[in-house]
């Protein structure tokens, strides 16, 4: 399953005004990219009133899930369209996303390091985590997580995380999306619409039905449950890792 999301470059705590949302809901409203819900883009009110609409919503954290429209497949590049068939360039849904917080995306990615700025170090999972967790309570910039290479604290937004990770309050999640290549066309309108430019995160996960480590490592629990799934991908990078260290060991040997 692959999820794209879209976030601000280089500005952690930006959030879209109303007026801004509204003219980016009835541009692809318009464009058939996306199917918006009627009472964002309705003809019959002024700009105002659907400005006024949505203002109250955005005092909250708000999520907004619009679904594919007839010309969707014009969200995707021509190396996609060479890829794929026009069936398959689709997604099952965009969802607009604004929180109260920074979060760290893409959600929910727990096969991630965090690596010191400076000496390049890797920053233990749980000082990462322990910073992480603050972000509801304390302003980002204010968060450091500590360097054990370089005994000193580190700035928890320059930390550099492998597969790429980014903290942000608004984001546009591309959800089962048929490929990664959008059309940057698309993507500069949609820059221009909501006041702010994008950095592309990518977030490929295996479909774990079809994964034959699958029934060992969810013996005696539950299948469906996001404790279960979080366990396997948990399970399954550490055996990378040991895997890695294993093979670095062998190499060392023979030299």
């Amino acid at each position: 399953m692959l999820s794209v999301y879209l976030v601000p470059k280089r500005h952690h705590l930006y959030q879209p005004s109303a007026p801004h949302l509204i003219t980016w809901l009835k541009s692809v409203h318009q464009s058939g990219l996306l199917i918006v819900p009627e009472r964002f883009v309705d003809v019959s009110c002024t700009e105002g009133e659907l400005v006024s609409r949505l203002e109250h919503q955005l005092n909250q954290d708000f999520t907004l899930e619009l679904f594919p429209g007839i010309a969707i497949s014009y969200l995707y590049h021509q190396h996609a369209h060479e890829a794929l068939v026009p069936a398959e360039l689709s997604l099952e849904s965009i969802k607009v996303n604004i929180a109260s917080f920074p979060t760290l995306l893409p959600l929910d990615e727990v096969e991630s390091e965090a690596a010191c700025p400076e000496c390049g170090d890797p920053i233990p999972n749980p000082e990462v985590e322990k910073a992480i967790s603050k972000l509801d309570l304390f302003p980002l910039p204010s968060i450091k997580a500590f360097c054990l290479s370089c005994q000193d604290e580190r700035d928890l937004r320059s930390l550099n995380f492998t597969p790429p990770m980014s903290f942000s309050q608004f984001w546009l999640q591309l959800q089962q999306s048929a490929s990664t290549r959008l059309n940057a066309q698309v993507i500069k309108a949609w820059e221009s619409s909501l006041g702010c430019l994008f950095d592309q995160l990518n977030d490929q996960r295996d479909e774990l039905r079809t994964d034959a480590e699958l029934p060992a490592l969810f013996a005696g629990e539950n299948q469906g449950s996001a404790m279960g799934r979080d366990h396997f991908r948990a399970e399954r990078w550490n055996r990378r890792r040991q895997g890695k260290r294993s093979s670095k060991r062998r190499s060392s040997k023979h030299r």
